[in-house]
């Protein structure tokens, strides 16, 4: 359980995995082929997080002392987060538009 009050930010970021043999690779959706994005939900920002690009896996090793969860991203999901904590500050750092819901 998470305690969603603490969080400060909600980075959307690409989603991706370490392979031993080809580094690092990103997940793709398998009917359309794009790049699928994940939520990590932190309990502080911090200048380093938005200074640059950084996928999932690279964000969780430079900062896992801020991460309090993490999920694939999902609009539902992310609009019950911004239910919970409307002040919360989401942060796209993927190439592409998203659509983020408000809180209402």
């Amino acid at each position: 359980m998470v305690n969603m009050s603490k969080a400060q930010g909600i980075f959307i970021i690409d989603a991706s995995a370490y392979r031993r043999a080809r580094g690092y690779i990103y997940y793709q959706d398998e009917d359309t082929k794009e790049r699928m994005s994940m939520i990590i939900v932190v309990r502080k920002i911090n200048k380093y997080m938005t200074s640059r690009y950084y996928h999932s896996e690279e964000f969780q090793k430079w900062f896992p002392h801020l991460v309090m969860a993490k999920c694939m991203y999902d609009e539902d999901f992310l609009a019950e987060l911004l239910k919970i904590n409307p002040k919360i500050r989401v942060i796209n750092k993927t190439m592409r538009e998203l659509k983020t819901p408000t809180a209402e």
